[in-house]
């Protein structure tokens, strides 16, 4: 079990990593595209396109760093009356209930999807970007992220519930 939550963080971390390099470039590419075009009436399609795949790869790629850091929404209203042992069943229950069901259906409902696309190799027209298919690999890729840091996280919670049973 150390093991799975060794490997799920440490992978999360470097997909957090990356997705916080690829801000850095989206910000200076964004910054680039405006000034191409309020100051030099430049435009590029291609640009364009590159700041939708960086924004998407950017999300995709920090679901489970934000999950692992605790970044996701929670109902606070109702957990803070909780005790601490509570708030660990719900956070089981949560994640057993809805958010491995749900990376699994992304996986699931994505693989047509993202087979399709790499079959055809698809790209946008002449002036846009070729190689959408490995944006949308991206889909995949962070539910599975998310579903390890998911096991990793309900590993956790659950010895938070049951501090007396043996890791």
């Amino acid at each position: 079990m150390r093991l799975l939550i060794r490997f799920a963080d440490a992978t999360n971390e470097i997909a957090g990593r990356i997705a916080a390099w690829l801000s850095v470039v989206l910000v200076v590419l964004v910054a680039g595209v405006v000034a191409a075009r309020y100051l030099f009436d430049m435009g590029s399609i291609a640009a364009q396109e590159l700041v939708l795949w960086l924004h998407g790869a950017l999300f995709l790629l920090a679901l489970g760093f934000a999950f692992k850091h605790g970044a996701h929404v929670r109902v606070d209203a109702f957990s803070q009356r909780m005790s601490a042992r509570t708030r660990a069943r719900v956070e089981c229950a949560g994640i057993v209930f809805l958010l491995i069901p749900l990376c699994l259906f992304t996986l699931w409902i994505s693989y047509d999807y993202v087979a399709a696309s790499w079959g055809q190799r698809e790209g946008s027209n002449s002036a846009g970007l070729p190689g959408w298919y490995l944006v949308k690999s991206l889909i995949p890729l962070s539910a599975a992220l998310l579903l390890l840091q998911a096991l990793a996280e309900l590993v956790r919670a659950w010895a938070r519930a049951h501090p007396d049973a043996e890791p």
